[in-house]
């Protein structure tokens, strides 16, 4: 589900609205991910995803992010979002 959608289903009260900090943080990630070796595909899907904004807010707010998802540093064809955590 992507922000979008959850936006529907959730309080807009559980969203916070993007500041100058978490601006700068998702320009930050894209550049990373742009520079790694991920597939178009992969870094066009992350830039659409809820993944993004979830991080670049937690780097922003000095947060942590936890997750059940995997690390897989190898990965090319997705961007993990413990492998994107780390860099950051």
């Amino acid at each position: 589900m992507n922000s979008a959608n959850a936006k529907v289903i959730a309080p807009r009260s559980l969203f916070l609205e993007p500041n100058a900090q978490t601006v700068t943080s998702i320009a930050a990630i894209v550049e990373w991910a742009n520079t790694q070796a991920f597939t178009e595909p992969a870094q066009r899907e992350f830039q659409a995803s809820a993944d993004l904004e979830l991080i670049a807010t937690a780097h922003a707010m000095g947060k942590t992010v936890v997750t059940l998802e995997t690390s897989n540093p190898e990965s090319k064809k997705s961007i993990k979002i413990p492998d994107v955590c780390r860099a950051f």
